[in-house]
């Protein structure tokens, strides 16, 4: 049947560009020659213009493949990150090198954890990320995961949610997407995320330094209070092996308990501001925002999008505490997936709406006990 699964996804997906290598292992199974012999025969002969590889947990595994794919989760927060491929191969030389699965369990996170927690899973991300590029022998490597998930009680938290996500279950980022966003060339989209909730008695002792800015542009200048502390600029010494190193900022004027002042982080590129954030020191909730993914979407056949809601102070920036309830109403030609009652989990939530096959306008409402959020229109054609 394994056999015939492989020979089934071949010839379903063998003409999506985004596909560039067959895993034909099951995952992180144990080594079984003649089984995967046949496996990897099949790709082959389907596909001779791709490589094929699969999913280890195991060392010193036999290699049938092309790549040698492997789930590296060696990084605890220590000095190891990554391990020599060769450790894992037992090979004598160096193959073709596929990191498939890191982090993840190892590190769980919720996006309402306290900050220290919030940056050290984003720092996790960073380190092996740069290790990766430091590694001539490594050519890639893939976090687990992208989004928490549903999952039994021998694996998640106790909610039976696994918290392995760099963003939550309704795909709105955790700080740890931004180690990933923060790559992106500026060009494409400028990227300037300071890894803090901004409150001088959030983390163990108070304050809030060092503190880490995950960032692609060139130099970040930081305010505090109207004075200007300096420029800082990424960390290319520590972290050679990616193209964005954060910024860390490692001293602000006062002690916890003195006075708490605003801040301000301006990202330049080029030479020229290319963005900028603001901070509050006394943050209050001020308004519910909705954004929706799309604005148009299609009568012909069931379609639908995700609207996203989050409770903010008067700066723009997420109340990541709060858990207040939010009701939904909708009219025109669509449907809300789930309940039109929820609470905000990290200050935020998602709700799904689908349409109706029918043209006409969706238009979305939400109210909570203090705020209404924008209206959300959506166009069915």
């Amino acid at each position: 049947m394994a056999v015939k699964n492989v020979e089934e996804m071949v010839k379903r997906d063998w003409n999506h560009p985004s596909i560039v290598l067959w895993g034909v292992r099951i995952n992180e199974s144990r080594d079984d020659h003649d089984f995967y012999v046949q496996t990897n025969a099949v790709a082959h002969k389907l596909d001779p213009t791709r490589q094929t590889g699969g999913i280890r947990y195991l060392t010193h595994s036999e290699l049938l493949e092309d790549v040698y794919t492997m789930n590296d989760f060696i990084h605890s927060g220590g000095e190891i990150v990554l391990r020599d491929q060769k450790e894992v191969t037992g090979l004598e030389e160096y193959v073709p090198y596929l990191v498939t699965e890191y982090n993840g369990h190892m590190y769980p996170t919720k996006r309402f954890d306290n900050e220290e927690r919030l940056i050290e899973h984003a720092m996790r991300h960073i380190r092996v990320l740069d290790a990766a590029g430091r590694d001539e022998h490594i050519s890639g490597c893939i976090g687990w995961c992208a989004f928490d998930y549903n999952t039994h009680m021998d694996f998640g938290s106790g909610d039976r949610i696994c918290y392995h996500g760099v963003m939550d279950m309704f795909r709105i980022p955790k700080f740890a997407a931004y180690s990933y966003k923060s790559q992106l060339p500026p060009d494409r989209e400028v990227v300037l995320e300071p890894v803090t909730i901004y409150t001088r008695g959030e983390r163990s002792i108070g304050g809030i330094v060092p503190l880490t800015v995950l960032t692609n542009c060139d130099y970040v200048e930081f305010i505090y209070g109207g004075q200007k502390l300096g420029r800082f600029y990424p960390d290319k010494e520590r972290y050679p092996g990616i193209p964005h190193p954060p910024v860390e900022i490692k001293d602000i004027p006062g002690e916890w308990g003195t006075d708490w002042r605003e801040g301000e982080f301006i990202g330049y590129v080029g030479g020229k501001e290319a963005a900028r954030r603001k901070f509050s020191a006394n943050p209050i909730a001020t308004r519910l925002v909705a954004v929706a993914d799309d604005e148009v979407l299609s009568a012909d056949e069931p379609d639908a999008t995700r609207v996203v809601y989050k409770l903010v102070d008067q700066e723009g920036n997420l109340l990541p505490f709060a858990n207040e309830i939010v009701k939904f109403d909708i009219s025109g030609p669509g449907e809300i997936i789930g309940p039109k009652e929820v609470a905000l989990i990290g200050g935020c939530i998602a709700v799904w709406i689908k349409t109706r096959n029918e043209e006409g306008r969706i238009t979305l409402t939400a109210s909570g006990p203090r705020f209404t959020a924008n209206e959300v229109e959506i166009d069915v054609r």
